[in-house]
């Protein structure tokens, strides 16, 4: 279990982690020595009264590259499999969260998918977005990409609330993540013309 605040990984996503404290490195070599070498992640719960709490929805991912590096941390790049409930904690070892975890309501994130969606309304959302937050992209590469990995990669690298990553992990069709996405999308654009327009 690696809970970390503000990152998303969905399945289907690709997440890139760089890890350096001593009790994750423990858990990454934990990880490799088994034979699905998957890692469960999840958002920490930032409440003052369920200190030490997480979401009770995470998302398993497995290891599919890695590399320790002289100084030993380890790059790796986790494969989004599929959500997963999260029932309760069990004994920790070697100083890392771990929890008994249920996929039953969550095989269909393994099929593949037929929906499509309303392209040309979402990227109209997106592009003032992207331009108001700095961000650049390849409309070009946007054009071609299928829908199923446009919304997956998008809802991830998006810097989006914690709270709003995690409604994004919770919406379970591609149509209904997406619609959510658009929905933050023009209220971050709201808020930072808003915001732009004070200064000025």
């Amino acid at each position: 279990m690696f809970p970390l605040d503000g990152v998303l990984l969905l399945p289907g996503g690709r997440l890139p982690l760089n890890i350096f404290e001593p009790r994750y490195i423990q858990m990454v070599k934990d990880t490799l020595a088994t034979s699905d070498r998957m890692i469960v992640m999840t958002q920490p719960l930032n409440d003052e009264n369920n200190k030490n709490k997480v979401y009770s929805l995470g998302c398993a991912g497995k290891i599919i590259s890695f590399e320790e590096t002289a100084d030993h941390r380890f790059l790796i790049s986790l494969l989004g499999m599929l959500r997963c409930d999260l029932i309760n904690d069990v004994s920790e070892e070697n100083g890392y969260k771990r929890m008994n975890v249920d996929f039953q309501n969550y095989f269909d994130d393994i099929k593949q998918k037929k929906e499509t969606i309303e392209r040309d309304v979402f990227l109209k959302s997106l592009k003032p977005y992207f331009h108001l937050k700095g961000l650049s992209a390849d409309w070009e590469a946007i054009k071609t990409c299928d829908d199923e990995r446009l919304i997956t990669t998008l809802a991830m690298i998006c810097p989006f609330s914690s709270i709003e990553k995690q409604a994004l992990l919770e919406a379970n069709t591609l149509n209904e993540r997406a619609d959510l996405m658009k929905v933050m999308l023009e209220m971050g654009t709201f808020d930072e013309g808003v915001s732009n327009g004070k200064k000025h």
